[in-house]
């Protein structure tokens, strides 16, 4: 969805479904690229992904660089989270 306009033109359906997206992707403790992508293979983590990389500050953060980088704890990415419909393995 583009913009809010999009949004109105839709369908109460569409509009109740566009609505549960953002909260499954607002919800902690869940991987946000398998809500963009898909689920990924089966018994596989974001650990083992070409995905995956540390940004380094004065800790290391776990970031995949199929979201964007928000400078902040939103990008963040579990490594032990399910992997998604892109995986690449290293």
């Amino acid at each position: 969805m583009s913009n809010l306009a999009d949004f109105w033109s839709q369908s109460t359906n569409e509009q109740s479904q566009e609505v549960s997206r953002i909260e499954a992707l607002s919800q902690k403790g869940r991987n946000p690229c398998i809500l963009q992508f898909g689920a990924g293979p089966f018994n596989k983590e974001c650990c083992e992904c070409s995905h995956m990389y540390q940004h380094r500050s004065d800790k290391v953060y776990w970031k995949c660089d199929l979201r964007k980088h928000t400078n902040g704890a939103g990008s963040d990415h579990r490594r032990h989270w399910p992997a998604c419909a892109r995986f690449e393995p290293k």
